[in-house]
Order: C-alpha cells, then structure tokens, then sequence
C-alpha cells in the first residue's frame, strides 16, 4: 500500500463526504426511506502522521421493519472498504 499524499483540509472534507454517502446509499438500497425513523450519520477524522475515520451511524427502523438495525454495522464495514478503495484512487502516491 502506497503513502498517502498530504491532505488538506479540503481533502479530508471530501473524504467524509464520501464516507457519509457511501454508508447512507448501502443502507437506503437496502431499507425503504418509509421505514426509517431516524439515521444519523457521523465521521469524526484525524489526520496528523496517519488518516484516522470514524464511521458512527444512529439507526432507528420502524417496528414493522423487517430489516435488523445490524445493517448499520453492516454500513460502516462497507463504507470502510469503499474508502480504502476510493483512497487509493485519489490520495495515493
């Protein structure tokens, strides 16, 4: 894996940018809008020597929902993988 460029403040804006949509696309491909009563989406970044993400998401179905709230775990796991991969074709050298 090649080191990332140095990131400016614009960088990592678009990094959770894409982080945040990514999650919330998985989920609403999976879940009809009229069965979520809440989704908040957050990522917390840090970036000093290394790019840290923090991908925390607040999911709450409606009672006849037959979709498990796991599918937020489910999200975040795929929105990590998604990053690396859109990491490496933007901000790798």
């Amino acid at each position: 894996m090649n080191k990332l460029k140095k990131l400016s403040q614009e960088d990592l804006s678009k990094i959770s940018d894409f982080a945040v949509s990514t999650a919330q696309n998985f989920i609403f491909d999976r879940v009809s809008k009229k069965e979520i009563i809440d989704l908040d989406l957050n990522t917390h970044i840090t970036y000093e020597e290394e790019l840290n993400v923090d991908i925390q998401i607040e999911l709450l179905l409606d009672d006849l929902c037959s979709i498990d709230e796991g599918i937020a775990d489910a999200a975040v796991e795929y929105a990590i993988k998604e990053l690396e991969k859109y990491l490496d074709e933007n901000y790798r050298s």
